[in-house]
C-alpha cells in the first residue's frame, strides 16, 4: 500500500513538469519531409537530404510515395544521406527490379522454358488460408520478392508488424487501393511490405495484398503526400518532387518510352498544385536526361549532385527556417538505427519458420536447409538458397526476414512462399534461312511442382514438324517418374547421298526417372522404345524399324547466359543399348555412347574463347538403319535427328561411320554493347565403315573434314540474331545462314 501511495505522488509531481515540456514543445514548429515518386530520379532526394544535414535542419515527420517511400523510409530508420548514397549506388537494381534469378540458379526444366519461349504465362488458381483465392493470369510482370527481401535486410530490427510512429522518425507512405481507387495511408504493419506496396507500379509489379484489398503504387493518387505529413503533426513542410517536365512539342512524343513518361506525368500530376503550394520550401531538382530506370552508378551520382545543388540554391530559405526552429536537445539525441545486413555478414541461424508450404514440402525443405542451422553462414549463402528456391519454379515468390534473437550475430529466419500457379502456356518464335519461320507452342500442368502429377506438351510447327509429350508423377526428393513420347518428321538433305532429300520419322517412347529441381544438372534413365521409318531413296517404299532398350542421359549447364555466354560450360553424356530389328523384340544388340562438352572462357569483358568437343561412338555396328547412323552438319545439335553432331561450315548434313568426332573452336569478340563478331573452325573425324554405294563423290571416303565460318551476332529482345558465312572441305561450297531467335 505504501508503494502504491509513493507511485501516485511521483506521478502527480511528474505530470506538471511533463505538461510544461509538452507546452514548450508545442510552441516549437515541427518540420515534415515529403518525398515524391519518380523511380531512379528519386536519387535526387538524397542530395537534398545531404544539404539539409549539413545545414542542420531537424526532421520530425516523413511521408513518401513510391521511390520517395524508399528514400524517406530509410531516412526515418536512421540512415544518413551519405549512407543512402553509398547503399543506392551499390545495389544491382536491374536484378532487384526485374526479379531476375541468375541462370545458374534455375532448374533445368525452368531454364529450358526460359531459354526457348518469348512469351511464358502461368495461370490457374491457388488458395491459401491467409490470402484470397488468386486465379487466372499473373497480376504483374514482376513479383517483386527480390525487392522485398532487400528491404527486409535493410531494416533489421524494424521488420515485425509495428506502428511506424515508433521508428526513429515517425513515418508514413501512400499506396493506391485497387478495390476503391482511393489512396491508402500506411502508418503501420511490416515496414518492408509497406514500401514494396507504395512502389508497385501497376502491370509491371504485382500488387500487394493487405487483408482483402490489393494495393499498388501510391503515385497514381497522391505523388506528393503533403496532406499525410500534416495529419501526422507537421507544421512546416519541405516538399521534394522529382517530376520531369511534360513535353509541349508533339515531336518530343514520337517514341513509346516518351509517350509512357508523358502518361505517367499526367497521372501523377493530378491535384498536386495545391500540395506544392502548402510547402514552405518546395524543391524540384533538374532530372532531365534521366528516367525512372536510370539506376546505374553514374546516373545516381549525377542525380544526387543535382539534388544537392537544387537545395543549396535555396540556402537562404533553409537558414530562415532553421532560425524559427527550437534548439531542442531531444531532437539531437541519437536514435535507434535500423541494422543493415550485408552479403558478407556472418550470421548464426537458431531457427527457421516456414509459411505457405504444405506439411510434406515443409519437411523436405527443412532437410535441404538443415546445413544452415547453428553454424556460421553468410547472408550471401542465405540469398543463394533463396535464389535456388526461386529458380526451381515451384513458387511465385520466396521472401525471408532475419529477426535478431538478442544474442550477437544470432537470428531467427522467417521464410514465406507463394505457390506457383499450376498451368503454364508459352510461345517461342524462330526464323532461319533453311526452314523459314518456326513456331513453338508450350502447355504444361504442375510441371515445376515438388510432388504430384504433372504433364507437358510441346509442339514445333515448322517444316520438320515435331511434338513432345510427357506425363509423370513427381516424387519429392527423387524426381519425375513418367512417360515421354516424341514424334519428329525429318526431311533434310544429306550431302553424301544420291537423293535430293531424306524423309524419316522418329517416334520415341521412354519410361524412366528424371531429376527435376537440381540447378545446372538433369539426369534421366529408364526403358526406351523406338519406332522409326525411312522412305526409300527412290520413294518406292518405306522401311520400318523397332528398337527396345535402356537409356541413360545427363545434361549439365553452367552457362551464365542462354545466348552469347561468357562463362561456364555445357556437358552432355548419353548412352543407349538397343535391340534393333525390323520386327518387334528381335534382332541384334547395338549400343552407342555420346559425349559433348563446350566451354566459355573470357580473359576480358569483350573476348570469349569457346572450345568444344562432340562425339558419338557405336558398338555392335552391322549395317545399322539410317535413323541410328551418325550424322553431322549445321550449328544446332540434334536438328534433324536427336544424335546429330554440329559441324560449322556445312548447312546440310553428312552421314558418318560408327565413330564420329567433331573438334570445334570459336573466338568471339564483342564490338558493341550487344553486337558480336565470331570466327569458327571445326574439324570432323570419323571412321569410314560406310557402305560404298552410299557415297556419291567418285566412291572416295575421306576421314577428316574441315569447316570454317565467320558470323556477326546481335542480342535482341527476340533472342540472338546471327548471320554466318562458311565453307567446308567436303564439297567446298560457300553458303550463308541467317537465324533469328533461340534454337528449339
Amino acid at each position: 500500500m505504501r508503494k502504491l501511495i509513493l507511485c501516485c505522488l511521483a506521478c502527480l509531481l511528474i505530470v506538471p513538469i511533463h505538461a510544461q515540456e509538452s507546452d514548450k514543445q508545442h510552441d516549437c514548429p515541427k518540420v515534415g519531409l515529403v518525398l515524391s515518386g519518380g523511380g531512379a530520379k528519386g536519387a535526387a532526394h538524397i542530395g537534398v537530404l545531404k544539404f539539409m544535414e549539413e545545414i542542420g535542419i531537424p526532421v520530425s515527420y516523413v511521408s513518401g510515395t513510391s521511390m520517395g517511400s524508399i528514400i524517406g523510409g530509410l531516412y526515418a530508420l536512421g540512415y544518413s544521406a551519405q549512407e543512402m548514397e553509398e547503399l543506392i549506388s551499390g545495389i544491382d537494381w536491374p536484378l532487384y527490379i526485374t526479379g531476375k534469378v541468375e541462370r545458374r540458379n534455375l532448374s533445368q526444366r525452368r531454364r529450358k522454358v526460359s531459354d526457348e519461349l518469348l512469351l511464358n504465362i502461368p495461370y490457374g488458381k491457388y488458395t491459401r488460408r491467409d490470402e484470397m483465392s488468386m486465379s487466372a493470369m499473373p497480376l504483374g510482370a514482376v513479383e517483386g520478392d527480390n525487392l522485398l527481401n532487400l528491404f527486409n535486410c535493410l531494416s533489421v530490427g524494424f521488420q515485425d508488424s509495428m506502428c511506424f510512429d515508433s521508428m526513429p522518425i515517425p513515418y508514413a507512405c501512400v499506396a493506391t487501393d485497387l478495390m476503391t481507387g482511393k489512396p491508402k495511408v500506411l502508418r503501420g504493419g511490416e515496414f518492408g511490405k509497406a514500401i514494396r506496396t507504395s512502389m508497385s507500379i501497376p502491370i509491371f509489379f504485382t500488387p500487394v495484398q493487405w487483408g482483402d484489398h490489393l494495393m499498388a503504387d501510391g503515385g497514381i493518387v497522391n505523388n506528393l503526400p503533403v496532406d499525410v505529413c500534416k495529419e501526422m503533426g507537421a507544421d512546416i513542410i519541405i516538399g521534394l518532387e522529382v517530376a520531369s517536365e511534360m513535353a509541349s512539342d508533339p515531336d518530343d512524343l514520337r517514341s513509346v518510352g516518351r509517350q509512357l513518361q508523358q502518361y505517367l506525368s499526367i497521372v501523377t500530376n493530378r491535384g498536386l498544385e495545391e500540395h506544392r503550394n502548402q510547402c514552405r520550401i518546395y524543391i524540384n531538382p533538374d532530372v532531365s536526361g534521366t528516367n525512372t530506370l536510370s539506376f546505374n552508378a553514374e546516373a545516381i551520382a549525377e542525380l544526387v549532385r543535382r539534388g544537392y545543388e537544387a537545395a543549396k540554391a535555396r540556402e537562404e530559405d533553409f537558414l530562415k527556417l532553421k532560425a524559427e526552429l527550437c534548439d531542442n536537445p531531444r531532437e539531437r539525441k541519437p536514435k535507434r538505427h535500423a541494422r543493415t545486413l550485408h552479403p558478407a555478414d556472418t550470421l548464426i541461424i537458431d531457427n527457421i519458420e516456414f509459411e505457405g508450404m504444405d506439411e510434406r514440402e515443409n519437411q523436405y525443405i527443412e532437410k535441404v536447409v538443415n546445413d544452415f542451422y547453428d553454424k556460421p553462414v553468410t547472408l550471401r549463402d542465405i540469398e543463394e538458397m533463396v535464389h535456388v528456391m526461386q529458380g526451381s519454379g515451384m513458387y511465385q515468390s520466396v521472401n525471408f526476414k532475419m529477426i535478431p534473437t538478442g544474442k550477437e550475430r544470432h537470428y531467427e529466419m522467417s521464410m514465406a512462399v507463394k505457390p506457383e500457379l499450376p498451368y503454364r502456356m508459352g510461345v517461342g518464335l524462330r526464323y532461319d534461312s533453311e526452314e523459314s519461320a518456326n513456331l513453338l507452342l508450350h502447355a504444361s500442368w504442375n510441371a515445376l511442382k515438388l510432388n504430384g502429377w504433372n504433364a507437358r506438351v510441346d509442339l514445333g510447327l515448322k517444316y520438320n514438324l515435331w511434338i513432345d509429350a510427357h506425363v509423370g508423377w513427381l516424387v519429392m526428393g527423387l524426381g519425375d517418374i513418367g512417360l515421354d513420347a516424341r514424334t519428329h518428321r525429318a526431311v533434310f538433305r544429306c550431302n553424301n547421298r544420291a537423293i535430293a532429300s531424306m524423309n524419316m520419322v522418329e517416334r520415341k517412347f521412354r519410361l524412366g526417372v528424371t531429376t527435376v529441381h537440381i540447378p545446372q544438372l538433369e539426369m534421366s534413365f529408364g526403358i526406351s522404345q523406338d519406332l522409326n521409318s525411312h522412305e526409300a531413296d527412290d520413294g518406292s517404299s518405306t522401311t520400318y524399324g523397332f528398337a527396345t532398350g535402356l537409356y541413360f542421359k545427363t545434361h549439365t549447364d553452367t552457362k551464365n547466359a542462354a545466348a552469347f555466354a561468357t562463362d561456364g560450360f555445357v556437358l552432355d553424356i548419353e548412352a543407349n543399348a538397343r535391340q534393333e530389328s525390323k520386327e518387334l523384340f528381335t534382332g541384334n544388340l547395338i549400343t552407342d555412347f555420346g559425349l559433348s562438352i563446350e566451354g566459355y572462357i573470357s580473359p576480358n569483358s569483350r573476348l570469349t574463347f569457346i572450345p568444344g568437343f562432340f562425339s558419338r561412338v557405336m558398338f555392335g555396328y552391322d549395317n545399322t538403319e539410317l535413323w541410328y547412323n551418325n550424322l553431322a552438319g549445321g550449328t544446332m545439335r540434334g536438328r534433324y535427328l536427336t544424335h546429330q553432331l554440329p559441324f560449322v561450315g556445312m548447312v546440310n548434313t553428312i552421314e558418318l561411320g560408327p565413330a564420329a568426332f567433331v573438334y570445334a573452336f570459336q573466338t568471339r569478340y564483342r564490338i558493341f554493347e550487344k553486337t558480336y563478331l565470331s570466327l569458327h573452325a571445326s574439324m570432323l573425324a570419323h571412321s569410314n565403315r560406310l557402305e560404298m554405294e552410299r557415297i556419291t563423290r567418285d566412291g572416295y571416303v575421306a576421314t577428316h573434314y574441315l569447316g570454317l565460318a565467320a558470323s556477326i551476332g546481335y542480342s535482341s529482345l527476340l533472342g540472338p540474331i546471327s548471320l554466318m558465312v562458311g565453307t567446308n572441305s567436303f564439297d567446298h561450297s560457300v553458303h550463308g545462314y541467317l537465324t533469328i531467335g533461340f534454337d528449339f
